[in-house]
């Protein structure tokens, strides 16, 4: 058996999956405002080929399923913040050169950070990340075969035929919510999925827990207990739950950065500015202040966003990336356009950037977002499989490449072909 991991035919077919995929998850988030993992299928993908190809093992495997599956969350990153420029100005004159830009700031930036918080996430907190558990286990039972396998696969099948019935035929419904609540402007209930039902079985109880008191708290305690002592009506409640909502994201990316990276800086940052040392980088992180520097002048002149509001998406994505790596760890939830808001909304409060390139802000900050929970995913199941985190890097990074231009690609085509009414 090969002990190769990082191989040229794995790049080659986890880079033309990756435009596939790319392209599927930018119809999927137009059309349905949402982006489901790409991980499993990537997985399973994966090994059929490389199976098929022969001198194969699971690092390679890996390798190739973390490159497949890069481009899938750029693509969410530009469909979640792009069409709103032209929803709220139709007539917006955007170049596909500023597309292009914004989503290789994104896919950088988000791939520098990713590298440099690696090892505190995955390591030291050593966060759940519920689809790259799943996706080593995948591999692992399915490289061994005998019942365990035989017992996977029909789970899965079952869940496809689940899925089938509920989405295909209509003989399941998607969600059930209750009208009681409805009336209050909650939207309690349930989403019925089986995929969700094991990323809460893998995340475990106090995780859960915590997200669900949140939703006590904002739906229950704010929203329905809040109207009905006349507190405040229903577009007060709803501001306020949301208000809070983003608050406490941004208070626990602060957080974290301030309890958990700021004090390791050296040893997480370390690769950035020493010439001898990677710190807790994979990688030698020397370049990686010239590149911030470098997209942030790009960012002023070709996306006209200005020079501060530019230094502010770089300062934005290192803060939400973290948000993002927190949250994906615990729940296999990423609200990437919600981070890119967040960072939007700071921009827009401090300097005199206009709206198109306010979203190209959000833009940015989402694809960074997109990636790093993508790959932190990987990360995870590349840490259980001991696979090599340098090699999955390099293999995200030309994925996310090829997802950028793809993206891009598509949603130019999306504006020649059908126009600003698409969105």
């Amino acid at each position: 058996m090969s002990n190769r991991q990082l191989t040229v035919r794995g790049l080659i077919i986890g880079s033309l999956g990756s435009a596939v995929l790319t392209m599927s998850s930018m119809f999927i988030a137009l059309k349905l405002s949402s982006v489901p993992w790409p991980i499993m299928f990537v997985v399973l993908m994966s090994m059929f080929v490389l199976k098929l190809c022969g001198h194969t093992n699971l690092q390679e495997i890996n390798v190739t399923q973390t490159a497949m599956s890069a481009g899938a969350m750029v693509a969410g990153g530009m469909a979640f913040t792009i069409p709103g420029i032209y929803i709220l100005n139709p007539d917006a004159q955007v170049t596909t050169w500023q597309l292009l830009v914004i989503a290789l700031a994104g896919v950088t930036l988000g791939l520098i950070f990713t590298a440099l918080i690696r090892k505190y996430f995955v390591e030291t907190k050593e966060l759940p990340y519920a689809m790259g558990q799943a996706a080593a286990e995948t591999l692992q039972i399915g490289d061994e075969g005998g019942k365990k396998a035989g017992m996977l696969f029909s789970a899965m099948g079952l869940a496809g035929i689940f899925a089938v019935l509920r989405d295909w035929f209509c003989k399941i419904p998607v969600t059930w919510f209750s009208d009681k609540m409805l009336k209050y402007g909650s939207y309690g209930g349930l989403y019925i999925s089986p995929m969700l039902v094991a990323i809460g079985y893998i995340v475990g109880p106090i995780f859960i827990g915590v997200w669900f008191l949140g939703a006590l708290i904002g739906d229950v305690g704010i929203l329905i207990v809040g109207q009905k002592l006349d507190f405040w009506n229903l577009t007060e409640a709803a501001s306020i739950k949301q208000s809070l909502g983003i608050g406490m994201m941004v208070g626990t990316g602060v957080g974290i950065l301030v309890k958990g990276i700021l004090p390791k800086a050296k040893e997480i940052f370390g690769g950035m500015f020493s010439k001898d040392r990677i710190g807790d980088s994979i990688i030698a992180m020397r370049w990686a202040p010239i590149a911030m520097v470098l997209f942030a002048a790009i960012l002023t002149t070709v996306c006209k966003m200005g020079v501060v509001a530019s230094f502010i998406t770089i300062l934005g994505v290192w803060l939400a990336t973290s948000m993002s790596a927190q949250c994906v760890g615990q729940s296999g939830v990423n609200p990437m356009e919600i981070f890119g808001i967040i960072v939007l909304l700071a921009a827009k409060a401090v300097t005199s950037i206009g709206q198109t390139e306010a979203f190209f802000v959000a833009a940015v900050v989402a694809v960074a977002c997109g990636l790093v929970g993508d790959v932190m995913n990987d990360f995870k199941e590349g840490y259980i499989l001991k696979t090599n985190a340098k090699a999955q890097w390099i293999a995200e990074a030309i994925g996310g490449v090829c997802g950028a231009f793809v993206s891009v690609f598509v949603l130019s085509f999306i504006l020649k072909a059908y126009g600003t009414g698409a969105f």
